[in-house]
């Protein structure tokens, strides 16, 4: 799309990190103009339990997730694909904070973002990202993937991630909430169960 040869990165990383986490402040000059608004973001915490030593550190809880600090953000530079732009690579570093202190520590994210026009004319995109995922503090580690999109009013991103060190045997799954700018979710002593085999076709009905 001719448009997008002239995408240009206009991010404001001070700006656009405020508040949050993943889903930020995201643009896509097209014809000279601003195209794109991403938000991406974490929680607001609520107290810890009072007694974390007498918690069995394998249990099931839920939790919510905010950002204490931002260490460092990427700057955004895009490229143009077979009608889409893209940036790659992006990576940022905050300190978060949960409900759950299991969750608690440094997130690094790496992920690669696409936009494609909805509406070049009101510079609508689709925008979809893929990411890689960490969080650790002193105990261990939880690694995993992270996956979202934005159509220019509302976004959705979903992050798993599996523990390493003390946090071995858990898994931790969340949803960011756009609403409330939080992200929330579960701890798990185990994993989801397997996808099953690939829907088959559906025979179309016979008269």
């Amino acid at each position: 799309m001719a448009a997008l040869d002239r995408a240009e990165q206009l991010a404001n990383p001070a700006r656009a990190y405020e508040g949050g986490y993943l889903i930020r402040t995201l643009r896509l000059a097209v014809v000279g103009m601003v195209a794109l608004l991403v938000l991406v973001g974490t929680s607001m915490a609520v107290a810890a339990p009072d007694d974390e030593a007498t918690l069995d550190p394998m249990r099931s809880s839920m939790f919510t997730l905010r950002t204490s600090e931002v260490v460092s953000i990427d700057a955004l530079e895009w490229s143009v694909g077979h009608g889409y732009g893209e940036a790659l690579g992006r990576e940022f570093v905050f300190l978060v904070e949960a409900t759950d202190p299991r969750l608690s520590g440094t997130l690094r994210q790496v992920y690669d973002i696409r936009a494609f026009p909805i509406d070049e004319a009101e510079d609508i995109h689709a925008t979809v990202w893929s990411g890689a995922m960490r969080i650790d503090n002193e105990d261990g580690g939880r690694v995993g993937t992270v996956d979202g999109y934005h159509d220019g009013a509302f976004g959705q991103e979903w992050n798993r991630l599996i523990g390493e060190g003390a946090y071995a045997g858990l898994m931790a799954v969340f949803r960011y909430n756009e609403e409330t700018d939080t992200s929330d979710g579960v701890i798990i002593p185990g994993a989801p169960p397997a996808y099953p085999d690939p829907v088959p076709a559906t025979e179309p009905p016979t008269e």
